[in-house]
């Protein structure tokens, strides 16, 4: 995400992955997609 403030440019970088928590259901579905080889297309 960029964006411009104050004639600054700030750039913040979001790493989605390390903010859910090792158990959450997210988790779940993601290494259960993985394993039986299922992809999903948008």
């Amino acid at each position: 995400m960029m964006g411009i403030q104050n004639g600054q440019i700030q750039i913040i970088i979001l790493d989605i992955d390390s903010m859910i928590p090792e158990n959450h259901l997210l988790r779940q579905i993601k290494s259960k997609r993985q394993a039986y080889g299922l992809t999903f297309t948008h």
